[in-house]
């Protein structure tokens, strides 16, 4: 029984309040004035272990599957729609679209959609975010400062599970190249593409791009059972005029051919007066269905190097990745990577690493980034894979070629353009 401060002598009609009283102060040592539910979801403190307060229970966690209907409705997703189950007790959603207004946002969840704690994101009035329970708010910004980490920054000791509904690009399935020609001078005035499926066609085509000259270069061999020729000329042009293939693959039968001009000089640059005709010549597999020729209005990206030393031992397939988090590079690191080259340090928040493994062979061959260029949304990033052709000596022994590149970090999807060369 408590004993009431002031009172010497308890009387028996006084005893139901104290009872009250003691039931009041035991429920508020216990953690009351809010429901269980309240308790079970409060808020991730970065460095703690788990999220809820006392032992879960089975009402208080996550529905995956009615998260990822909520998540799949979203209107304004094709770029990112990421979902982050936190210990199985909360859930963070970050999404973002191509759209005119609310183009991203992001969202703290308690166990169901409908606890949603705090949210973020673009508005008509700009950036705004809010929180329906202040106790979240250290939380949920901690999580979008580190939406690049593993741990989302709130420690190691946080299970976090990642549903990526981010709608996949149908970029098609990419055609390795061999870039043929590329130069300013073809003798070919007027815009034309053309694809030679013959020796008596890639004559006649070879005459044209050397039209110009006094001489005609040998016309390179090709095996037209095996292969094809594609080619773009873009007529008449400046000092400055220029043109590629960026990138061939193949999407629901048909063979796409993506080139790009040279982008515009920039302000303080000045084109010479001198007359172009560029032309750019490509070879790939022989192809027997639809060909479809696609100009990309392209602009260079900016990239650096990471000198780094690729193992000499490992022997999977060539291939590339987009790497925007420090888990993920570090695995790729520590297997492709020769140990005595150590990691650099990325800001993932700010940069994107680019990674091309070109497989293990001779000491000679080599895999290198030739370029990365913003079109249509998407980053190209080209790849040469080099390997030495029969006249070439190389050095007995065997390394792996690769090569890893940064970039400014963006939510545009990267596509990876292959082309070959033999030297």
């Amino acid at each position: 029984m408590i004993k009431l401060a002031g009172l010497k002598n308890s009387s028996l009609r006084l005893e139901p309040l104290a009872l009250a009283m003691a039931a009041l102060v035991s429920l508020s040592a216990c953690g009351g004035g809010g429901g269980m539910a309240e308790q079970m979801s409060a808020a991730v403190t970065p460095g703690t272990q788990g999220i809820a307060v006392g032992e879960p229970n089975p009402s208080a966690l996550v529905d995956k599957a009615v998260f990822t209907k909520m998540a799949q409705g979203a209107a304004c997703s094709d770029k990112l729609n990421r979902l982050y189950i936190i210990d199985n007790a909360q859930v963070f959603w970050d999404v973002a679209g191509s759209c005119a207004d609310a183009s991203y946002s992001q969202a703290l969840f308690g166990a169901t959609p409908e606890l949603k704690r705090c949210s973020s994101g673009d508005s008509i009035a700009g950036p705004r975010t809010s929180c329906t329970d202040e106790r979240y708010r250290e939380t949920f910004d901690t999580i979008i400062k580190n939406r690049d980490k593993a741990d989302l920054g709130l420690g190691t000791s946080h299970k976090i599970e990642v549903v990526d509904l981010t709608p996949q690009l149908k970029a098609g399935d990419t055609v390795p190249f061999e870039q043929l020609v590329v130069n300013q001078y073809s003798g070919n005035s007027e815009f034309k593409t053309a694809a030679v499926t013959d020796a008596k066609g890639w004559t006649v085509l070879w005459r044209q791009i050397n039209a110009n000259r006094t001489e005609v270069p040998v016309e390179p061999s090709i095996d037209f059972n095996k292969k094809m020729v594609l080619a773009v000329f873009t007529g008449y042009g400046d000092g400055c005029a220029g043109v590629s293939i960026v990138r061939t693959s193949v999407l629901e039968g048909v063979l796409h051919v993506e080139y790009a001009k040279a982008p515009p000089p920039a302000p303080d640059v000045a084109c010479t007066m001198v007359v172009t005709s560029p032309v750019a010549v490509a070879v790939v597999d022989k192809f027997d269905g639809k060909i479809s020729f696609d100009e990309l209005k392209a602009t260079p990206v900016k990239f650096k190097r990471i000198d780094a030393q690729m193992s000499a031992t490992d022997k999977t397939a060539p291939f590339t990745a987009t790497v925007t988090d420090e888990l993920k590079l570090r695995k790729l690191w520590n297997q492709y990577v020769d140990a005595a080259t150590p990691m650099p340090s990325i800001d993932f928040s700010t940069q994107t690493v680019l990674f091309a493994w070109g497989g293990l062979g001779m000491t000679c061959q080599s895999a290198t980034f030739t370029g990365v260029t913003r079109a249509g949304g998407k980053l190209y990033a080209s790849v040469q894979n080099r390997t030495p052709g029969p006249a070439t000596d190389c050095i007995q022994g065997m390394k792996g070629a690769g090569d890893v590149v940064i970039i400014e970090r963006s939510d545009e999807p990267v596509i990876f353009a292959t082309s070959v060369a033999q030297f």
